[in-house]
């Protein structure tokens, strides 16, 4: 051991260093116009509103004050540059207008994407009945408004394009009202889907027990069972099947609304359903797949889990670290990587010792393709994440993270990020290699004498123990991590991996 080390300061001593690490900054950063907006709270891609070849997105800030106390607003940017093209606002208070978004697919069959957007505690019908608007993504023109059927429903906390349910021509969408009591469950919760044609119902999903909150999670599907009608998933988070709240997400027939399948956390409070999403034919198997996020499991570390359209085998488990809450929220962002299989995007908000991380997964192999960090610490960045198509000539996307509690630029005012999903992110907390607590933004020679006198001379502890595993292994930091910096820095080897 004493050999190998006085090699490397040998080493240190006769060659040059010096060399920069990605640049891991978004691209594009969204604040909100005012304090305690939360805007970031929710956030969507969408496919080209603005007929530019490129897709856009969705920012809700859902107590934007513009139109009333606490109504809300949404906006709709383009992806090309970010600009604004259209703002919808609240039509009255406490409102909560934007709280959910999405892209609700072609509702009216005109050629272009329409925009859904949840405001689960308007009073504009009743006390918190919640409404869903639906607009035109062409010209911004209201195209429906749906109602919740009872008092405190909380009707709209989610909403999601459905695909085309029933086979019509008109894209559909689905609504969760996490708060209705079906007959004596006490927020049992409903889900209901709705036509785009005409904006009559036509399929009503019911929670089975009381305080289940069935509907707090809602997304189309895919045609799972390739009948030809495209289905949806509801999670449950509150479900208690498996032990309290360990939860439950279920995926729905959209012929006849009969039950495909359920799947059902493994542990009491681990909120199983909390995140749903349709994630395309990860296996080709010739059947869609679907991707459900359970983050308060096993004490708040959080997973994810890829099930099969096939036959509800799990095909992949994430894991998450450190009371992370992996999981949080889970997107469909189709084939990032171009190898012909949809990838995976799944978030943690972090919480008062860790930053939010968002991580991208292959569908191919389970491997991880990159990682991206929040800068501030408990400020719920990656509560809401959404992917953004075609930002380039090659099809390439960007991601969009909202973060709601951000305070830069006045208190929770919350901020949008997009950052280009596809070049690998490997910084951590904003910093690259920061063993020896310097603030530089690359390893140096620095970082190596840290890590020598942190494990051979039992002093100097190091400033971010995860920024020294530089070989991605997960592990302690050892003489492998030294090595990788070296090899970077003095030999031409690979960039040190940060926080794998």
């Amino acid at each position: 051991m004493l050999k190998r080390l006085l090699v490397f300061v040998c080493l240190i001593s006769i060659l040059p260093f010096g060399s920069a690490l990605c640049d891991c900054d978004p691209v594009r950063v969204i604040n909100g116009e005012a304090d305690e907006d939360h805007f970031g709270m929710a956030v969507a891609g969408i496919d080209d509103v603005d007929d530019d070849g490129v897709g856009d997105f969705l920012v809700g800030a859902f107590t934007n004050d513009a139109a009333e106390d606490d109504a809300g607003r949404v906006y709709l940017y383009s992806g090309v540059d970010g600009y604004l093209i259209r703002t919808f606002s609240g039509h009255g208070v406490n409102e909560e207008f934007g709280y959910a978004v999405a892209d609700a697919g072609d509702v009216d069959s005109d050629g272009y994407p329409d925009i859904a957007v949840g405001a689960p505690t308007s009073e504009v019908e009743g006390p918190a009945l919640g409404k869903v608007y639906v607009y035109s993504g062409q010209n911004g023109a209201l195209l429906y408004e749906f109602d919740g059927e009872r008092h405190q429903d909380q009707f709209g906390i989610s909403v999601a394009g459905a695909g085309d349910v029933n086979n019509d021509g008109f894209d559909d969408v689905i609504v969760g009202a996490i708060f209705y009591d079906n007959d004596a469950d006490s927020a049992a919760g409903r889900a209901y889907v709705f036509s785009g044609a005409d904006g009559a119902t036509l399929l009503v999903f019911d929670g089975e027990d009381k305080y289940n909150r069935f509907g707090f999670a809602v997304a189309g599907a895919g045609d799972i069972n390739r009948d030809g009608y495209d289905d949806v998933i509801v999670g449950a988070p509150y479900n208690s099947a498996n032990g309290n709240k360990a939860g439950r997400a279920y995926v729905f027939s959209g012929v006849d609304g009969s039950k495909l399948y359920h799947f059902t956390g493994l542990t009491s409070d681990g909120y199983h359903g909390y995140a749903v999403t349709g994630v395309g034919d990860v296996n080709k198997d010739g059947y869609p797949d679907v991707m459900v996020g359970a983050p308060y499991v096993y004490s708040r570390n959080g997973r994810v889990y890829v099930y099969s359209g096939l036959d509800g085998s799990v095909l992949y488990t994430f894991y998450g670290n450190d009371q992370e809450r992996l999981g949080r929220a889970v997107a469909d962002i189709g084939d990032m990587n171009h190898d012909g299989y949809p990838d995976l995007a799944m978030s943690s908000n972090g919480n008062d010792l860790l930053v939010g991380k968002v991580y991208i997964y292959s569908g191919k192999d389970g491997e991880l393709l990159n990682k991206i960090l929040g800068d501030i610490k408990d400020n719920q960045f990656g509560l809401s994440i959404g992917a953004i198509s075609n930002v380039d000539p090659e099809g390439n996307l960007d991601l969009v993270v909202g973060i709601p509690w951000q305070s830069t630029a006045g208190y929770r005012r919350g901020q949008a990020q997009v950052y280009h999903a596809w070049v690998p992110c490997v910084c951590c907390e904003g910093f690259t290699g920061n063993v020896d607590c310097s603030e530089l933004d690359s390893p140096d020679i620095a970082d190596i004498t840290r890590l020598i006198d942190y494990l051979y001379l039992s002093h100097a502890p190091l400033c971010c123990p995860e920024e020294a595993d530089t070989d991605g292994n997960f592990g302690e930091p050892d003489i492998s991590d030294i090595t990788r910096i070296i090899n970077f820095l003095y030999l031409g080897g690979m960039p040190p991996v940060f926080c794998p």
